[in-house]
């Protein structure tokens, strides 16, 4: 079959419909970007001197190198701000250790180079072990939902080269060089390293987004196939779905498809090469694009070891626990997934993303020190219209008002460009008549809604349309 060709008209239509799927994403999972920072009550028995954490700095420099001020606003103020950790240093501050230790690979002895290393672990463990179910389970959710849905894949799609344009997502195992105390060395042992390691299956979109994983496992012990039939892919795919899977998982395939409500359709493969018979030459090729295709879910595992060390296999990790090993794998790929959206979506960082790079900050109990929203344009008219009359009556001078400002304070709409979630509102970007600068506004700061229903009428046709 001959490649599909795209026209401009063609690739301008699922360009836009791709921005109205991302943007309907971003107003349903992204309200995080406009809510305040929670607040963490202290214990009953919390000290009331607060240590000073040592090199913090260095810390708070290395995060933000390799995330960004969203990810770590966002692990900060939704992952990490359910409680009052352990040990007499800021909450903030302890959070951001536990981002360190994850980016840098470093051991709990190594991290006493900030605290004791006691408290490093007291705080370790209160985060990973105390709240595993929890975490993990929030984690997950937020995997499947924030950056993908059945329709943004189908649409990323289109743009596969021409045979692939079914496959939606691509399944790998990823091994981490990992000691387990406790495991056998012969039920860990990979043949990739040559070395003991834990194995993890990841599926990720053609946008490189990570949706979903297994749990991880010895890889001694757990072939591709072997763990792929053990995830119950059924949960985690929609029925139009198709994953694309190397040559390791196809005879496991009809195990998948007779114990579940999937079927032959939504796994893409190479055709495998039966016993002494060589492979056609269409065959042959199929398999070669398949392959170079699928190498998109290495690049995924490239960033991921590129932005957190403890997955670049550098060096061995060791663990007593492969579930912990397992919610920071889970950890490490959500961060880079809101990474790499930020990045493509151009996502502006707000003032409050920024609080945890400030001196001394933390988790506040009076909400209203921490958020401070900015007046908008015609706020700013009125204030200088209202303070330039008071200095002229001041100076008891007449002078002609250059600026034409609106002696009534009321100002025409021209047209409503956009809206968006704020917390609980709903804001609208509005374009003013005779002014430049376009200003997000709240329903209640309309003399009358007419223009809003007019804007509302526009969305929903485009919709259908």
């Amino acid at each position: 079959m001959p490649p599909l060709m795209q026209n401009s008209t063609m690739t301008h239509d699922l360009n836009k419909s791709l921005l109205q799927e991302f943007n309907k994403l971003m107003h349903d999972q992204w309200t995080f970007l406009f809510e305040q920072w929670p607040e963490i009550p202290k214990s009953k028995f919390h000290r009331t001197e607060i240590k000073v954490v040592k090199d913090i700095e260095h810390v708070k420099d290395t995060v933000l190198q390799r995330l960004g001020y969203i990810p770590v606003f966002f692990f900060l103020s939704v992952i990490f701000a359910t409680q009052d950790y352990p040990g007499p240093y800021n909450n903030c501050e302890k959070g951001l250790l536990i981002l360190y230790q994850l980016i840098k690979n470093c051991s709990i002895e190594q991290m006493s180079r900030f605290i004791p290393r006691s408290s490093f672990y007291d705080i370790y463990r209160s985060f990973y072990t105390k709240q595993s179910q929890n975490l993990d389970k929030k984690l997950s959710t937020f995997l499947a939902s924030m950056f993908s849905n059945i329709q943004i894949r189908i649409l990323l799609a289109q743009q596969n080269p021409s045979m692939f344009k079914h496959v939606t997502l691509l399944l790998d195992g990823h091994d981490t060089r990992v000691n387990q105390a406790g495991i056998d060395a012969a039920k860990m042992y990979s043949y990739k390293f040559k070395k003991s390691g834990l194995r993890t299956q990841v599926c990720a979109d053609n946008n490189g987004m990570i949706l979903f994983m297994s749990k991880s496992a010895p890889c001694g012990d757990s072939t591709d196939g072997v763990m792929l039939t053990k995830m119950k892919l059924e949960k985690h795919i929609h029925k139009l779905d198709c994953v694309g899977l190397d040559g390791g998982y196809t005879q496991y395939i009809n195990k998948l498809v007779e114990g579940s409500d999937l079927n032959f359709g939504n796994f893409c493969h190479p055709i495998r090469k039966a016993k002494g018979i060589d492979l056609l030459s269409d065959e042959a090729n199929y398999n070669k694009k398949f392959g170079s295709f699928r190498s998109k879910i290495e690049n995924v595992f490239g960033e991921l070891g590129s932005t957190f060390e403890r997955f670049n296999n550098q060096s061995t990790i060791r663990t007593c626990d492969s579930e912990n090993f397992n919610l920071q794998f889970k950890l490490g790929a959500l961060l880079l997934n809101i990474k790499k959206f930020v990045d493509v979506g151009k996502i502006q960082t707000q003032p409050h993303h920024l609080y945890w790079t400030q001196a001394d900050f933390d988790f506040t109990d009076n909400k209203s020190d921490i958020i401070v929203e900015s007046p908008s344009l015609k706020d700013q008219i009125q204030y200088a219209s209202d303070i330039l009359s008071c200095q002229r009556k001041l100076l008891d001078l007449e002078i002609a008002d250059d600026d034409k400002m609106e002696e009534d304070g009321e100002y025409e709409v021209e047209q409503i460009l956009n809206h968006r979630k704020k917390g609980r509102r709903t804001e609208f970007l509005v374009k003013w008549k005779g002014y430049t600068e376009n200003t997000w506004e709240t329903e209640d700061k309309f003399n009358d809604t007419e223009c809003i229903d007019d804007y509302w009428d526009k969305v929903n046709a485009e919709e259908e349309y």
